[in-house]
């Protein structure tokens, strides 16, 4: 292991370890990233070079406002938590829906508020799957959004949802205090401390007996 003296003289808070890409949160509740994520993903200037061999402020104009307690990434895209209780999203693109803008394209997109989460709840955590998204709500509730062909979305059938649909109609009733997302499948722990899973099993990765 080596320090990142790029950051050596800010606090950082969390850290996440993306497709071929690294992001920080300081202790100031900035963004910083380092790796191949693309010009899309960490700066407002497309035509920036697209690898970062030392961690850079994530620098977009909707992001100068806010401070970032959470953050998660996929291949194309990234969200964060605000501390504010908002998720934010963007990417290189939203093929699958996976930013939660709404309508898919691929396009880039910028960061902007995931549409159509409950407002009543702030977001706590979110967490990615390669192409999709998953939210966990201060009320213990999931939601997520992106891609589906591999059930990842756990929303009991594999379409692909453009903004959040709630997650598994059976643990509609289980208050989840914990998410976290692998490459196609998702892992979340409830409140009683029950682990569940779902998306791809293969590998058997979700650790179930079937």
């Amino acid at each position: 292991p080596n320090c990142a003296g790029a950051l050596d003289k800010r606090q950082v808070r969390q850290v996440f370890a993306g497709y071929d890409y690294s992001c920080a949160i300081s202790s100031t509740e900035r963004l910083y990233a380092a790796g191949s994520g693309s010009s899309s993903l960490f700066c407002e200037d497309a035509g920036a070079s697209a690898e970062r061999g030392h961690p850079i402020l994530v620098d977009f104009d909707a992001l100068e406002a806010s401070r970032i307690v959470a953050v998660s990434g996929g291949r194309e895209h990234l969200a964060c938590v605000t501390d504010a209780g908002a998720a934010l999203a963007w990417g290189s693109s939203n093929e699958f829906g996976q930013v939660g803008h709404g309508q898919p394209g691929l396009q880039r997109v910028r960061p902007a508020a995931v549409q159509g989460l409950p407002a009543i709840y702030r977001v706590v955590s979110v967490a990615c799957c390669e192409f999709s998204t998953v939210a966990l709500l201060a009320s213990g509730e999931l939601y997520a959004w992106g891609a589906n062909d591999l059930g990842q979305l756990g929303v009991g059938d594999l379409e692909p949802r453009y903004t959040p649909a709630k997650v598994g109609a059976s643990v509609s009733a289980v208050p989840f205090r914990a998410v976290a997302a692998g490459h196609q499948h998702c892992l979340a722990s409830s409140a009683s401390g029950r682990l569940y899973t779902w998306g791809s099993n293969r590998h058997g990765r979700l650790g179930l007996a079937s």
